[in-house]
């Protein structure tokens, strides 16, 4: 996976739809090493070390490894 600059922009990529949207970088998880929020969907997203959301922060069951964080590409 590729390693993400969180000084440039980030987006979700959903490889099912190829749909693509913004998401802004929130923070490093202290608790989980790799582990980091994004604001996605007016909603805090846990990512996993390979740049897969794992699913809503305060939420629990959810899975949504579809889901590919990535820095917006260069026009």
């Amino acid at each position: 996976m590729p390693t993400i600059d969180f000084n440039k922009p980030i987006e979700v990529f959903w490889a099912l739809t190829e749909e693509v949207t913004s998401a802004r970088f929130l923070r490093a998880q202290i608790a989980q090493v790799g582990r980091y929020e994004i604001e996605w969907r007016n909603k805090r997203w846990t990512v996993d070390v390979d740049n897969l959301v794992i699913g809503p922060t305060e939420e629990t069951g959810f899975l949504a490894e579809d889901f590919q964080v990535r820095n917006v590409a260069a026009n």
